[in-house]
């Protein structure tokens, strides 16, 4: 209202505001408005700041700010940690050396914001004010931009000359609140609602570091709405009818509901509608849904269907699939998978009771990783100490491939191999590539559990491919694929690789293995080689091949 005021009077300001704000239990109320660029609440946000801030100025001075596309940084936080001197705002010392300032800059994603400093004679840098200097650190969520400030922060002292006391004070629970903020569920659901159980008991005794603040339904009478009543008055719990609205109406209702409730993640548990694009758009990364298989399995099948599908299959397991929600129906990234076997016995009612009880688990297991604001590797589902055992498992399989021009060991980035020692001069020498797969005799290796021979296969794919352009192989590598590594069942494969190696007369000299949860569902994985052969010049098949020759 004060700056309609003042362009009323014709005197209209031109420029940056600032708020300064408190969150109170009736809301947030604005304390103040500022404009200097000098004060730590600026100097959190400038960073973030994508447009170039001369850019602003100059159009706020000529009066065309309302052709600049003013742009912020996405995925992006930043916080700022002021260093001040001891007894600040009251009474305080001057003229403090300022030490470690090169070190706290060179912390990667920070910037360092001089205010009350100054340069003496002898070109160091002094305390001149109570707030001496503004750390600001960035980083893809809080978190991290507050570890960034508070590592530069750390790499600076001013300290009292004479008794070596550090005159330097700044605080330690900057965005404490935000960062120990619980995680906001808002849940959609068209059934019991039985999967929900287990993550309200999470979150009621702290397994979760969250909190379900809305139930909501298409189906006045589900029982997942008594579920979100239980939790008491403060949890929006709605029946949001479909009554007229088509689906992208329907789902904005829902939305509305889901914002003002404050949610930041959402649930569906049991919800029986496909979501429109403007929903799964909206919600992108912020939405998980749960199936019942082990997806990409059975995609677009529903409850019983999927049960029985699975049984039709003769498939020996089966379990539920926490994924991220998109626009193509089960499609979306893969959070989790719980695995259960399917007995000889099993019925569909039976194999949904098993499966059932996984979701629920899988729910909390999902949700600990939104909490979570680091990412590991065993996050992803890859286990690098499966990896490793792998590696000691085929080192001597592979080691018994050596031959002229290579040891076959393990261990580097790339595979070594000396021409020369496998009597071949650059100068009247031609190489050879070749690459191929197994195909869909990997499903019959799958079924009956014998692993080594498709190893073999696959190097007779590849050198074959080299032999008839009369090429020696002369060395192979393998990649092997999978959603979880089996360690026992990749060491079988490459054993037989390091078999058909043997039988070809070439090294295996490397490989790759991927574990890619979201690529492959659980005991899946997939082959490929890679062949290098060498042929003298004069050697290079076919010759001599004419219509009307005989092959034998």
């Amino acid at each position: 209202r004060t700056g309609e005021k003042m362009a009323e009077r014709g005197t209209p300001y031109v420029g940056v505001l600032y708020a300064g704000m408190m969150l109170t239990p009736n809301g947030p109320s604005v304390l103040e408005f500022n404009c200097r660029f000098g004060d730590p609440e600026t100097q959190v946000v400038l960073p973030l700041l994508e447009t170039d801030l001369y850019e602003v100025m100059c159009a706020c001075c000529d009066g065309k700010l309302d052709t600049i596309d003013v742009r912020f940084k996405e995925n992006v936080s930043a916080a700022t940690v002021v260093c001040a001197a001891k007894g600040y705002p009251e009474s305080y010392p001057k003229g403090m050396a300022i030490r470690g300032l090169d070190g706290a800059n060179a912390v990667e994603n920070v910037k360092v914001y001089h205010a009350g400093t100054k340069i003496d004679d002898e070109k160091i840098t002094r305390c001149s004010g109570g707030r001496v200097l503004a750390v600001t650190g960035m980083g893809s969520n809080l978190t991290e931009a507050l570890a960034a400030s508070y590592k530069a922060v750390k790499q600076i002292t001013f300290e009292d000359a004479a008794t070596g006391e550090s005159l330097m004070h700044y605080r330690t629970d900057i965005a404490k609140g935000a960062i120990r903020k619980k995680l906001r569920i808002g849940v959609l659901g068209s059934t019991r609602g039985t999967a929900l159980v287990p993550v309200i008991d999470a979150c009621a005794n702290g397994t979760l570091h969250a909190e379900i603040v809305a139930v909501v339904s298409n189906r006045s009478k589900a029982l997942i709405l008594e579920k979100g009543k239980a939790l008491g008055p403060t949890v929006t719990t709605k029946f949001v009818s479909s009554k007229g609205l088509t689906r992208e109406q329907y789902d904005a209702e829902c939305t509305s509901v889901l914002v003002g409730a404050g949610v930041e993640y959402v649930l569906l548990v049991g919800y029986m509608r496909i979501l429109s694009k403007q929903f799964t758009d909206y919600w992108a990364g912020r939405c998980i849904n749960v199936h019942p298989s082990l997806l990409p399995k059975h995609a677009g099948g529903m409850d019983m269907e999927v049960h029985q599908a699975v049984i039709d299959a003769k498939e020996s397991e089966s379990g539920c699939t926490i994924h991220e929600v998109t626009e193509e129906v089960d499609g979306g990234p893969i959070v989790v998978q719980k695995v259960v076997q399917v007995e000889a016995n099993e019925t569909a009612e039976t194999l949904k009771a098993k499966v059932q009880a996984l979701e629920g688990p899988a729910f909390i297991e999902a949700i600990q990783k939104k909490c979570k604001t680091t990412v590991s590797y065993a996050d992803a589902g890859v286990s690098i100490d499966a990896g490793n055992s792998l590696v000691e498992l085929i080192k001597p399989a592979c080691k018994a491939t050596r031959r002229p021009g290579c040891d076959a060991d393990l261990g580097g980035f790339g595979g070594l191999f000396d021409l020369a020692a496998a009597g071949y001069k650059s100068e009247d020498t031609i190489i050879i590539g070749a690459t191929d797969g197994v195909g869909t005799k990997l499903r019959i290796a799958h079924i009956t559990k014998k692993h080594e021979t498709v190893g073999i296969d696959l190097v007779a794919m590849c050198v074959n491919d080299l032999i008839v352009a009369g090429g020696e192989p002369l060395f192979f590598l393998d990649y092997f694929a999978t959603g979880k590594l089996d360690v026992e069942e990749a060491a079988s494969v490459v054993r037989g690789i390091a078999g058909g190696c043997k039988q070809a007369g070439c090294g295996l000299i490397g490989g790759e293995t991927a574990e890619m949860p979201s690529m492959y569902a659980p005991g899946d994985y997939d082959l490929a080689g890679f062949s290098v052969g060498a042929v003298h010049k004069d050697r290079v098949l076919p010759q001599n091949v004419a219509t009307g020759d005989v092959l034998l």
